[in-house]
C-alpha cells in the first residue's frame, strides 16, 4: 500500500479538519440539492421530466473536473477547492429569489434561475472537485483507509440525519414557499464557512507528475487493464442505478401514496440511519473483509429493497411508515454502500501519481452514470404515463422492476473482478453473519489501536480463542513486533488458528532467525501444526546452541515422523548431560517408536549424576518402545508415591496371570522364600533374585526374538542397579507383562 506524503501528526491534523469540513459541507449541501430541491420542484408542480433534468445536473459536474484539472497546476489543489466551493455556494443566490419570481407569475424566469443555479452550482463544483481524489487519497493513506473512508461515510450520514429532521420540522404541515428560500439560504452560508475550512487543509504530494503525465494516456493505459475496465462498467452502471433511485425514491413517496413534504423528509433521514449502519459495518469490517466482497454485497442490499418497491402494497398508516422506511432505508444502505466500496476499491487498485488523472475518470463515470439514471427515470416514468398507464402505483412497479434488473446486471459484471488480497464474497458474507468472526474483527480493531505490551498480549490472547481465519493478517505481523512476550503470545495464538503459506513460512522464520528467543515456540509449533516444510530446518536446528531450540525440534521431528533425525537424536541422548535434552530425546525416540533405539536409551540411564525425573522419562520411553506403556505407567506412578503397595499390585499381575510353574521361573525368577516373592526380592536388591531376573530376560529374548532384553539384561548387571530401585521395579515390571504376553501366546 502506498505511502502517505504527510507525517502521522500531520495526517491526524489533516483528517480532522476534513472530517469538520465535511459536517458543514453536507449539512450544507443537504439544505442545497437532494430531497430538499426535488421537494421544492413537487411543491411548484415541476413535470417529472424537469425534475430529472435538475437531479442530473449534479452529474454533470464530473465533466467539469476536466477543466479543474487544466487549472489545477496553475493554482495547486487547495486553492482551487477552495476557491470552487466558494463559487459554487455564490451560485446558489438566484435559487433563493426563483420563489419570488414564481410567486409573481413569471414560471419561466423562475425555472431558469432554478436551471442557472444548479448549473452553476455543479460546474463550479466539478472545477473544484478534481481536487477530491488526490486530498482524499492523501489523508487517507495507511492501514486504516477503509476505516477512515468509512468514518467519513458515518459524518456525512449522521450530519444528514440531522438536517434531515430539521427540515422536516420546519417543513412539517403546510409550510409557504418562502420557506424552502430561507433554507436555501442557511445553506449557503454554511457552505461558504465551509469552503474557509479547505484553505486550512495541506497540499498533497504526487500531483504535479500525475498532471505531467495527461488524462488521456493515463487513462489508456488504465483502461488497457482488465480489470481497470471491469470497475469503470461495473461503476458505471451502478451509478445510474444510484442517481434514479435518489431522485425517484422521494417522488414515489410522494405521488403513490400522497406523502407531504415533512413526512417524506422523515422517509430520507430514515434512508440516512441505512447510511449511518453501512459507514458503521464497512468501518468494522472493510480493512478486514476487503473492498470487492463489500461492494457486492451493498448492491445485493440494493436488489434487496427494490422487493417490496415491486410490490407496492396498498397500506397505510405504521403499516405504510415500515413499509417506505424499509425501501428508503435498505436502498439508501446500498446505494451508499456501494459507492463508498467502489471509491475505497479504486484507491486500493491505483497508485498515488494516477490519484488526479484517473480520480477524473472515476467521477466522470460517476456522473455519467447518475446523469443516464436520473434522465432515463425521469423519461421512463413520463414514457409510461404516456403510454395510457394511469395508475401511478404500476407505472413505478415497472419501474422499479428495471432498476432490479439492472441491478442483478450490475452484479454479474461485478463478480469478475480482482480480490486485491480481500476475502472471497461467500466468506466474507458467512464472516458478517458469524459471531465469532465479528468478535474476531471488533478484536482486531482493537489491536491495531493498542500500543502497550500487556494490552496486545490481552488482545492476542483473546483472538486465540476464535480459531478464525480472519485473525491472521495481524496476528503475523504481531512476530515482528521487538517484545519477547507478543511474539510469544503471537505464535501461541496461531496454535489455534487456521494452518496456511504465511503461517508456514513465518514458522520457519522463526525457527531459522530466532535462536534463544521464540525459535524453539516456533519448532514446537511445526510439530503441533504438523508443517512437514520444516523439517530440514528442525534436523538443523537439533546442533544449535540454543539447547531449548534442539530440545523443541527434536519432539517436533518426531511429531513429523522424521525417521532421518533419529541417528542425531540419539548422538544428542549419548553426548549431552543436560536434563533437558535427555528427557526430550528420550521422548522423540518414544514418539517415533524406535525400538532400535532401545540400548541407546538404556545407556544414558548410565550417566553420573543423572536427576530421577530425567531417568523417569527414560524408563517410561524404554516401556514404551517395549510396548507396555500403558499399563506400566499407573503402576509405576503408583512405586513412586508407595513401592509396597505398587509391587503388591505387581505381583497380584503376576499371579493372576501365571497359571503355570514354568511360566512363573521364566518370569521372575526362582521364588527367594515363603514369605518374599521374587519380585520383592529383586526390587530389595537381593543377589539371588537378581540372577534369577537376568535368566528370566534371556528366555524372553529367546522366546520373543526382541534383542531388547539383552540391553535389559547387561543394565541389570551393571552395579547402577543396585541403588535404583526404580529401575529395578521397571525390569521387574517388564519381565512379569511380557512374560505374560509370551505365555498366553504358548
Amino acid at each position: 500500500m502506498a505511502r502517505s506524503g504527510l507525517r502521522p501528526a500531520a495526517r491526524a491534523r489533516a483528517r480532522k479538519t476534513f472530517n469538520l469540513f465535511t459536517i458543514f459541507n453536507t449539512f450544507s449541501y443537504f439544505l442545497l440539492t437532494g430531497n430538499i430541491l426535488t421537494l421544492y420542484l413537487l411543491r411548484i408542480e415541476a413535470s417529472s421530466s424537469f425534475i430529472g433534468l435538475v437531479a442530473a445536473l449534479p452529474y454533470v459536474s464530473f465533466f467539469f473536473m476536466l477543466v479543474g484539472r487544466r487549472m489545477v497546476v496553475r493554482f495547486g489543489v487547495v486553492r482551487l477547492f477552495a476557491t470552487g466551493w466558494t463559487l459554487r455556494y455564490l451560485f446558489m443566490v438566484p435559487l433563493v429569489f426563483s420563489s419570488l419570481v414564481l410567486s409573481a407569475g413569471n414560471i419561466a424566469l423562475g425555472y431558469t434561475l432554478i436551471l442557472v443555479s444548479v448549473l452553476g452550482f455543479q460546474i463550479t463544483r466539478g472545477v473544484g472537485l478534481v481536487a477530491n481524489s488526490p486530498l482524499m487519497g492523501e489523508i487517507s493513506a495507511g492501514r486504516d483507509r477503509g476505516g477512515f473512508l468509512a468514518r467519513f461515510q458515518v459524518i456525512t450520514a449522521v450530519t444528514s440525519i440531522v438536517a434531515g429532521l430539521s427540515v422536516a420540522g420546519l417543513l412539517s404541515g403546510d409550510p409557504p414557499i418562502g420557506r424552502y428560500s430561507l433554507l436555501m439560504s442557511a445553506g449557503i452560508a454554511l457552505g461558504l464557512f465551509g469552503a474557509w475550512l479547505i484553505t486550512r487543509l495541506p497540499e498533497p504530494s504526487g500531483v504535479s507528475e500525475g498532471a505531467a503525465e495527461g488524462i488521456l494516456g493515463a487513462a489508456r493505459n488504465a483502461m488497457a487493464e482488465p480489470n481497470f475496465r471491469r470497475l469503470i462498467a461495473s461503476f458505471a452502471v451502478f451509478a445510474a442505478l444510484s442517481g434514479a433511485a435518489r431522485t425517484f425514491l422521494v417522488v414515489y413517496a410522494r405521488q403513490v401514496y400522497v406523502q407531504p413534504d415533512s413526512t417524506t423528509m422523515l422517509y430520507t433521514v430514515i434512508g440516512s440511519t441505512g447510511w449511518v449502519v453501512m459507514g458503521f459495518l464497512a468501518r468494522h469490517v472493510i480493512d478486514r473483509l476487503g473492498a470487492k466482497p463489500m461492494l457486492l454485497s451493498y448492491t445485493c442490499v440494493f436488489l434487496l429493497s427494490m422487493i417490496p418497491a415491486i410490490l407496492s402494497p396498498a397500506f397505510t398508516g405504521t403499516t405504510l411508515l415500515l413499509h417506505l422506511g424499509l425501501i428508503f432505508f435498505l436502498a439508501t444502505m446500498g446505494f451508499t454502500g456501494g459507492e463508498y466500496c467502489a471509491q475505497t476499491y479504486f484507491f486500493a487498485l491505483i497508485s498515488p501519481k494516477d490519484r488526479l488523472n484517473l480520480g477524473i475518470v472515476f467521477f466522470m463515470t460517476l456522473g455519467l452514470g447518475g446523469s443516464i439514471g436520473s434522465l432515463a427515470g425521469g423519461m421512463i416514468l413520463d414514457a409510461l404515463a404516456t403510454l395510457g398507464i394511469a395508475s401511478v402505483t404500476v407505472q413505478f412497479r415497472i419501474f422499479f422492476v428495471l432498476l432490479a434488473l439492472i441491478a442483478l446486471f450490475c452484479i454479474r459484471l461485478m463478480i469478475p473482478l480482482e480480490r486485491l488480497g480481500a476475502t472471497s464474497t461467500l466468506s466474507a458474507l458467512s464472516a458478517m453473519l458469524s459471531l465469532r468472526d465479528m468478535r474476531t474483527i471488533t478484536l482486531l480493531n482493537r489491536l491495531d489501536r493498542t500500543t502497550t505490551i500487556s494490552g496486545q498480549q490481552q488482545v492476542i490472547h483473546e483472538i486465540a480463542g476464535s480459531s478464525s481465519q480472519l485473525a491472521l493478517s495481524d496476528i503475523l505481523p504481531m512476530l515482528k513486533s521487538p517484545s519477547f512476550a507478543v511474539r510469544n503470545e503471537a505464535l501461541e495464538a496461531l496454535v489455534h488458528l487456521p494452518l496456511d503459506r504465511r503461517v508456514t513460512a513465518a514458522i520457519l522464520e522463526e525457527i531459522q532467525h530466532r535462536e534463544f528467543t521464540t525459535a524453539s515456540i516456533a519448532a514446537r509449533l511445526a510439530g503441533v501444526k504438523g508443517i512437514s516444510e520444516a523439517k530440514p530446518v528442525l534436523r538443523a536446528a537439533l546442533r544449535s546452541a540454543d539447547y531449548l531450540l534442539a530440545a523443541k525440534s527434536m519432539v517436533a521431528l518426531a511429531r513429523l515422523k522424521d525417521g532421518q533425525a533419529i541417528p542425531e537424536i540419539e548422538r544428542q541422548l549419548e553426548q549431552t548431560d543436560n536434563p533437558l535434552l535427555l528427557i526430550h530425546a528420550a521422548t522423540a525416540l518414544k514418539q517415533l517408536g524406535s525400538s532400535g533405539s532401545i540400548p541407546v536409551l538404556i545407556d544414558s540411564l548410565h550417566k553420573p549424576a543423572l536427576p530421577h525425573y530425567a531417568a523417569d522419562e527414560i524408563i517410561l520411553a524404554l516401556a514404551a518402545l517395549l510396548q507396555i506403556e500403558q499399563w506400566f505407567y499407573p503402576l509405576y506412578s503408583a512405586f513412586l508415591n508407595d513401592p509396597e503397595e505398587a509391587i503388591e499390585q505387581l505381583e497380584d499381575f503376576q499371579n493372576e496371570c501365571f497359571r503355570q510353574p514354568a511360566a512363573q521361573r521364566m518370569a521372575a525368577g526362582p521364588v527367594v522364600s515363603q514369605e518374599k516373592s521374587a519380585v520383592a526380592a529383586m526390587i530389595e536388591g537381593d543377589p539371588d533374585a537378581l540372577s534369577g531376573a537376568a535368566e528370566a530376560l534371556y528366555e524372553l529374548q529367546q522366546v520373543t526374538g526382541n534383542t531388547a532384553f539383552a540391553a535389559l539384561e547387561e543394565l541389570l548387571e551393571d552395579a547402577v542397579i543396585h541403588d535404583n530401585p526404580a529401575l529395578r521395579f521397571f525390569v521387574a515390571a517388564a519381565i512379569v507383562k511380557i512374560g505374560c504376553q509370551a505365555d498366553a501366546q504358548e
